[in-house]
């Protein structure tokens, strides 16, 4: 999974399966192409023409898994890195405030309590079981290769210092039945790679801040 970048493979392989993340992948390079060897940007232009048309299908789709998918928010944010290629500050904000819109439906915190629920539970296992063969029977399939130990942990003190305000995942609202609030299933992979858009959506952010000299959005 260490060899397996972001950019360089998960979200490639993903856009095979997502029109819109692919034309956005084809935009940019066809538009690095263009400036290299000095050539027409209009087949970057109709690749990016294609993939503005197809999320804002998946963002106004009212099946929230389409919408909130990690391919319709990559694919929003790679248009906005366009936008930089092409110096559109207006449009490089859009695409970055629809971004932010979707991270703030994406409910990091139930995802961020389920990911520590499980890896107690695993910890808990691991000092009871140790390393025998039985370990992944009791822990019903959730095995030392469940990516669990390739997650880095969310930082409360650091997204407490960047909001303003005191963040404690693990106390966030009153669950007075954890086992029906808490869904039992959580996709490693997916909560892995929406942290990492998310931080590339707070650098982006960051940068056109410092460049306007407006607010973070």
């Amino acid at each position: 999974m260490s060899q397996q970048g972001l950019w360089t493979y998960i979200l490639p392989m993903k856009a095979l399966h997502h029109q819109g993340l692919l034309h956005a992948m084809l935009a940019m390079s066809s538009l690095h192409i263009a400036r290299i060897e000095g050539a027409s940007a209009t087949p970057s232009m109709q690749h990016y023409a294609w993939a503005l048309k197809y999320i804002h299908k998946c963002v106004a789709s009212p099946n929230k898994k389409k919408r909130l998918a990690v391919t319709t928010i990559a694919a929003s944010m790679l248009l906005g890195f366009y936008e930089i290629f092409t110096a559109d500050h207006m449009k490089w904000n859009t695409h970055l405030m629809g971004a932010k819109q979707l991270f703030v439906e994406t409910d990091f915190a139930t995802m961020t309590r389920q990911y520590r629920r499980l890896k107690q539970e695993k910890m808990a296992m691991e000092q009871m079981f140790g390393h025998s063969s039985d370990f992944s029977l009791q822990l019903g399939g959730l095995c030392r290769e469940d990516g669990l130990d390739q997650v880095i942990d969310v930082d409360d003190a650091v997204i407490s210092r960047l909001s303003g305000r005191e963040v404690r995942y693990d106390q966030q609202g009153h669950v007075e039945d954890p086992q029906t609030r808490i869904p039992q299933k959580l996709d490693i992979k997916r909560f892995e790679i929406l942290k990492d858009l998310y931080w590339w959506y707070c650098r982006q952010d960051a940068y056109q801040s410092i460049v306007s000299g407006n607010p973070l959005l």
